[in-house]
């Protein structure tokens, strides 16, 4: 089965989000490296430099988890993979309702995952990853089957075998008369 164009748009935004998020990991490690030395640097504020620095570490890590979890849905959708249809939906269905905690301004958000739901519910993508039995959905409809021609061979009028046509000659013949008819 080929597999649908809305299922390599998505791979692409997987892709698209992971590489955003390492280099936003890269980012976070740089910016608090570059402020906790800057405030080790302010008498106040000593004691907080090595505590923000671990804190961008960790969060950079977080950041670079969940790039490898998008890299890995990615090439499951791209695979048909059943676990990446799934796992898709719930992280849609999550993001539905972090984004109903933050109204109105995840309003875009909320429907943007309502539809990738609607999306991977169509029957032709849910064949695509295997969610449907076996022929529930065939992408195209055959043709019914030509219509089987029954001719009848001529039989021989003098012993009334079956004759055989001879192309070469353009006539029937009885091989048990051996003659044509």
């Amino acid at each position: 089965m080929n597999r649908p164009t809305g299922v390599t748009i998505l791979a692409a935004l997987e892709i698209i989000f992971g590489a955003i998020m390492v280099l936003g990991a890269i980012a976070l490690i740089a910016l608090a490296g570059i402020i906790g030395v800057y405030l080790e640097e302010l008498t106040e504020f000593q004691n907080f430099g090595p505590l923000f620095g671990a804190i961008g570490g960790i969060l950079s890590i977080v950041l670079l988890i969940i790039a490898m979890i998008e890299f890995l849905m990615a090439w499951g959708l791209l695979g048909g993979k059943g676990w990446a249809w799934t796992v898709t939906i719930i992280f849609s269905v999550i993001a539905i309702i972090m984004g109903l905690l933050s109204l109105p301004l995840s309003l875009v958000s909320i429907a943007i995952n309502a539809l990738i739901i609607y999306y991977l519910f169509r029957p032709n993508v849910r064949a695509f990853f295997g969610k449907v039995p076996a022929g529930a959905y065939e992408t195209s409809v055959q043709p019914p089957p030509p219509p089987e021609t029954f001719q009848q061979t001529p039989a021989c009028p003098r012993c009334g075998k079956p004759l055989t046509y001879i192309p070469q000659y353009q006539r029937w013949y009885c091989y048990d008369c051996q003659q044509y008819a």
